[in-house]
This record gives structure tokens, sequence and C-alpha cells, in this order.
């Protein structure tokens, strides 16, 4: 299924460059990429998600898997939208999960059964703490919005974890990123369900 809406990758750039700038991208890379990028859904030369694998695999094969992670992320942006964008958000999912080793707190990847609308769903959610044990803290959920997806919140799930001593608990709101559930009224009742887990972790 593919789903494509009119979005100029001129205005993507104005409105997201010095964020680019700020996750890590090499400045003469967002340049070069907003030099070449001409269309915002092809998977061929000049196309957003093509241009983008293309410096995530660089960055990969340099040995720095989470740049790698960050930059299919933006592959994927501003929706997964088409198999380009899916394939994407795979590969940083890879690329996230080779690099969560060298993270500066604790980190685990876990697949929640929630209830949802009479039956079970997995929810894939990601825990930063500073020990690796969550019984004695709080917990903090906390997620993005329609196109920004927990791994894209990565920086801010650390410095929470390092500067407040809490446990984070990353997760993708209904109709984003590993969400199970379209975005729709009903879909409260996943969160409310990831509320009443995140209270069984923490004190």
């Amino acid at each position: 299924m593919s789903y494509t809406y009119n979005l100029s990758p001129t205005a993507m750039f104005e409105d997201r460059y010095g964020q680019f700038v700020s996750f890590g991208i090499p400045k003469a890379d967002v340049d070069t990429l907003r030099a070449t990028i001409t269309d915002m859904w092809a998977d061929a030369p000049g196309g957003w998600p093509f241009e983008w694998s293309t410096f995530a695999r660089k960055y990969m094969e340099a040995g720095n898997p989470l740049l790698a992670s960050f930059t299919y992320g933006f592959t994927k942006f501003p929706c997964l939208a088409n198999d380009a964008r899916r394939k994407a958000q795979q590969n940083q999912l890879e690329t996230y999960l080779k690099a969560a080793p060298s993270f500066p707190v604790k980190f685990e990847r876990r697949i929640l059964a929630l209830r949802y609308q009479g039956k079970s769903v997995n929810l894939p959610v990601h825990l930063f703490s500073v020990t690796g044990q969550y019984a004695g803290t709080p917990v903090l959920i906390y997620s993005g919005g329609v196109d920004t997806y927990k791994m894209d919140l990565h920086a801010l799930c650390v410095t929470l974890t390092q500067r407040l001593g809490i446990a984070v608990l990353g997760f993708d709101i209904p109709g984003t990123g590993e969400s199970p559930v379209p975005l729709s009224v009903k879909g409260d009742e996943l969160v409310l369900g990831l509320v009443k887990e995140a209270r069984k972790l923490g004190n």
C-alpha cells in the first residue's frame, strides 16, 4: 500500500535543516542531500528515501550505527507512506539495536502484550535507565508525534534518564511507527494499557 501527497523537498529542508545537523548529520552531507533530492517519494536517484539511505549505508560502513539509525529515521520522514519508507524503518531498528551497547545508559527493547478492542496486540517499547533496574524509580512514558517516532527521540530519552535518574519508556503513538493500531479515538485504550504496564515496572 502506498500513500503520497504533494510535498516539496525544498520546503522540508527549509523546515528541518537545523534538526538534521543537530542529530549529527555532517553539514556538508546535508547540503549535498539538499542539492540532490528533487522528489519526496521516489525510491530512485534524486528521490528522498534513495538518497538518505545511501548516506545511512555510508555511516554504517564507517562503523557508526547510531548515526546510520538517525539517518534512516530521516529516510522514512515524514510518514511510512510506501515500501521504501517501511524498509527504512526496519533498517533504522536494525542499526539502532547494533548501536545499543554503546549507549551511555542501560537500554532494553520489550514487546508488551496489551488489550485493544477485545484482543491482545503487541507494542514494542524501548526502556532506558541508569542501572537497568526499574522498581526503585519513577517511569516516564514518552512518545513523539505523527512524524517523529520513539527511535527519533533517542537523545531526549537518554538525557532525561541521565539528568533525572528515572526510567524512560519510549513508545509510538497509535497510527505511527511500530504501533499495531490505527490513529483514532479508540487508540486511547492502548495508551491506557501502556500506563498500567509502566506502573508495574516502577515505584
